[in-house]
């Protein structure tokens, strides 16, 4: 794994335009109606405070604040790229590797921690942390949360083969299996109807979750060898997700999961 000890956070300068057009099927720098040019970009970096941490992960919240899991140091941080000042808050419970992490309505930062197997929150005002554990010890390595419409926080369980949900309110927290066996669950986005959609980085499958019962539903990938990493979905709910084997990027549609698959590395998804 590449580790690197700085927090990557600007792209400014001439970005590049992408342009539709009518032919799909004009050049290698086409596809599906899109040309993509050159890109000229400036990148800035901070250094942040606590070497060997291992940043992972960066969410900007609506403060313009930059905030990262410092994986192997036990912490979160906070960048304001204005004043390049940092701040670091030190989790509770040692060695719980802190990995995803997501903000909600009131500005609270939300991550779970990996090795320990528990959610938990940060209020950022006053540093107090509260830890959700989750209710199986099978449960191992929650990974990526995402909330929905709602307030519900989902996240994937990757080393359990389980998606969870929380309840903010009560604490709640429920979790299923996924129905294929060490499918491990990472990717997790949430489309406009409320409904998880998360890859299966262990399997060529993508699955839904229905956000009343938890029942899970898989779609099955055209290549058996396909193993999907990231996910996002965009306005019109149709749903993306990266190839960490493949060569490919796919496109879904979330009503019969039509495939539409494109051989090349990245030209529909920044890579």
């Amino acid at each position: 794994m590449f580790r690197k000890e700085r927090v990557l956070l600007t792209l400014a300068g001439a970005m590049s335009v992408v342009s539709p057009i009518g032919n799909s099927s004009q050049s290698d720098a086409s596809i599906a109606g899109v040309v993509v040019r050159d890109i000229h970009v400036a990148f800035k970096e901070w250094r942040v405070p606590t070497p060997g941490s291992h940043p992972h992960d960066p969410l900007a919240t609506s403060d313009g604040a930059i905030w990262y899991t410092g994986q192997m140091a036990n912490l979160l941080g906070r960048l304001d790229p204005k004043t390049g000042q940092f701040r670091e808050f030190r989790l509770k419970t040692t060695n719980s590797g802190p990995h995803g992490l997501v903000s909600d309505a009131s500005g609270n930062i939300w991550f779970t921690a990996s090795f320990k197997g528990y959610v938990g929150k940060l209020d950022p005002t006053t540093g107090d942390i509260r830890e959700f554990p989750l209710p199986d010890p099978k449960a191992r390595d929650p990974h990526t949360p995402v909330f929905d419409q709602k307030g519900t926080l989902w996240f994937t369980v990757i080393g359990g083969n389980m998606i969870g949900r929380l309840a903010p309110a009560t604490g709640e927290i429920k979790l299923v299996s996924s129905p294929t066996a060490d499918s491990l669950p990472y990717g997790l986005a949430v489309n406009s109807k409320g409904a998880p959609f998360f890859a299966e980085f262990g399997s060529n499958r993508i699955g839904r979750v229905d956000p009343e019962t938890m029942r899970i539903t898989e779609f099955v990938l055209p290549n058996s060898q396909a193993r999907p990493r990231r996910i996002a979905v965009t306005s019109d709910d149709l749903i993306w997700y990266s190839d960490f084997e493949l060569p490919r990027k796919r496109q879904h549609d979330d009503t019969d999961f039509a495939n539409q698959e494109e051989i090349s590395p990245c030209r529909r998804l920044s890579c």
